[in-house]
Parts: structure tokens; sequence; C-alpha cells
């Protein structure tokens, strides 16, 4: 229950962070202080290859 309680309250933190300016700043110093920023940066390096990959295909493009 503690564990479901903890990634509420960090979703919660994190979705306040990247409100108004400063959103990034606040949301790079959070995942740093919440100890997932390489987990994050994992996802996003994924998450924009991902998107890479769709548009290539959408516009018949070749890629490796």
């Amino acid at each position: 229950m503690k564990r479901k309680t903890t990634f509420h309250c960090r979703r919660s933190q994190l979705l306040n962070s990247i409100q108004k300016r400063g959103a990034f700043r606040r949301f790079k110093d959070d995942i740093i202080r919440f100890g997932i920023a390489d987990k994050w940066c994992k996802y996003k390096e994924e998450a924009l290859k991902d998107i890479a990959i769709q548009w290539c295909k959408s516009h018949n493009v070749k890629y490796n």
C-alpha cells in the first residue's frame, strides 16, 4: 500500500512540476530528487526513437 501511495504522491508532484514557467527545471529537479532520472532518460530516449521510426515509416524513409 505504501508503494502505491508513494507512486501517487510522486505522480502528483511531477504533474504539478510541469505547470507554468520554469517547468523543465522543476521537472528535472524532481526526477533527480526522486532518484528516477536514469529511468526517465531511458524512457525518453526510447520514446523519441519510436517517434522517429514512426515518422520515417509514414514518410517512406529508410532507417537503421
